[in-house]
C-alpha cells in the first residue's frame, strides 16, 4: 500500500550527477501519459485486435507553498534567464531537469528526464497562503530508477508566505497608491511552448514559443480602482509592483507595462464589491516583461 503523504519530489539539471534537491510539495500531477492506437480491421468474428502506445509524454504539475529560498531556482528557469546581482528578468537561455517521483514506502521511482519548466502560476488571496504551480514537460524517462547511490538535500525550512503578514509595498506607476485595498491576485507566467513529434520516435518535442504572461488582481471597489479601470477603457498601460518577504527574504515584484481589462463590478444586498481587473503585461522598453527583484539575509 502506498500514501500520498510519502511521496517526494525532487529535481536537479538535466543530465547532471548533482544532489538531487527535494521539493517542499503540496500535491503534484507529475506521470508518464501515453497515447495508443488500435486497429480498426473489419473481421468476421466480431472481435478486434490489439492496441499499440504510439507516444510516451512524460509531463505534469508540481503544487507548492511558497517559501523563500526554495523557489528561486524554479524562478529562473521558467523565466529563462540566470540571477544577476539578485535581479531576474524574462530572457531566452532555456534550462533543463531531471524530475524525480519517489513513492517512499513502496520504494518505486520515476525519473522524467530532459525536461522544461514551462510555466508558472503564483497566486494569494487576502487571509490566505501564497501557493504556486510549475507545469512540467519531459522528453524522456526511466519508471524503474534506481536512486540508491545518489545523495538528496533537503529544502530551506523557511516559513510559508501569506497574504496577511508577508504581502507588501504594492506600487502603481512606481508609487505607493492611495486608496486601494488588494484583495488578491493571479500570475501566469507561460513560456509559449510548442510540442511535435518525429517519427520514429515515441516521445515529443518541446520548443519554448512566446511568453504570455496573464492573471489578474482583485481590489475592493473604490475611487481609486474605478480609475484603473477607466485606464484600461482606454488601453493606458501602468506599471504594477508588490513585495513578499519573510525570514528575512524578500522578492520585489515588477510588470513594468500592463494593460488592465475588467466588467463593472455588480453585488447582492448588503455585499462588499470588488472590482477584478484582468492584467495583460507586456514588453517595455528594454524588452522586460517581469522583473523580480530579491533581498537574501547575511550570512
Amino acid at each position: 500500500m502506498a500514501s500520498g503523504s510519502r511521496i517526494r519530489i525532487a529535481r536537479r539539471p538535466e543530465g547532471s550527477t548533482d544532489p538531487w534537491q527535494v521539493l517542499r510539495t503540496t500535491g503534484d500531477g507529475l506521470t508518464v501519459a501515453t497515447e495508443t492506437q488500435r486497429s480498426d480491421e473489419r473481421r468476421d468474428d466480431r472481435t478486434r485486435g490489439d492496441q499499440k502506445t504510439t507516444m510516451i509524454n512524460p509531463n505534469g504539475t508540481v503544487d507548492f507553498e511558497l517559501t523563500a529560498a526554495n523557489f528561486d531556482s524554479i524562478m529562473s528557469s521558467v523565466l529563462s534567464n540566470a540571477w544577476v546581482a539578485d535581479s531576474l528578468t524574462n530572457g531566452v537561455t532555456e534550462t533543463r531537469w531531471e524530475y524525480l517521483k519517489s513513492y517512499m514506502d513502496i520504494d518505486e521511482h520515476v525519473r522524467i528526464s530532459d525536461a522544461s519548466e514551462t510555466q508558472l502560476q503564483l497566486s494569494g488571496t487576502s487571509g490566505q497562503k501564497v501557493t504556486g504551480q510549475v507545469t512540467v514537460m519531459g522528453r524522456g524517462h526511466d519508471d524503474e530508477y534506481d536512486p540508491s547511490g545518489d545523495t538528496f538535500v533537503e529544502p530551506e525550512a523557511t516559513i510559508i508566505m501569506d497574504m496577511s503578514n508577508n504581502f507588501h509595498s504594492v506600487l502603481i506607476d512606481g508609487s505607493a497608491p492611495t486608496g486601494l485595498c488588494v484583495k488578491g491576485f493571479d500570475i501566469t507566467i507561460n513560456g509559449g511552448f510548442q510540442s511535435d513529434q518525429c517519427a520514429g520516435s515515441l516521445y515529443q518535442h518541446h520548443e519554448p514559443g512566446t511568453f504570455d504572461f496573464s492573471g489578474n488582481v482583485n481590489f475592493r471597489l473604490s475611487t481609486a480602482a474605478m480609475g484603473l479601470w477607466r485606464k484600461g477603457l482606454l488601453s493606458d498601460p501602468i506599471s504594477l509592483g508588490f513585495s513578499l518577504s519573510a525570514d528575512g527574504y524578500a522578492y520585489a515584484m515588477a510588470l513594468p507595462r500592463v494593460f488592465l481589462s475588467g466588467e463593472l463590478p455588480s453585488g447582492a444586498l448588503d455585499a462588499i464589491l470588488d472590482q477584478q481587473l484582468n492584467i495583460t503585461p507586456a514588453r517595455d522598453e528594454n524588452g522586460v516583461m517581469m522583473q523580480i527583484d530579491r533581498t537574501v539575509p547575511a550570512p
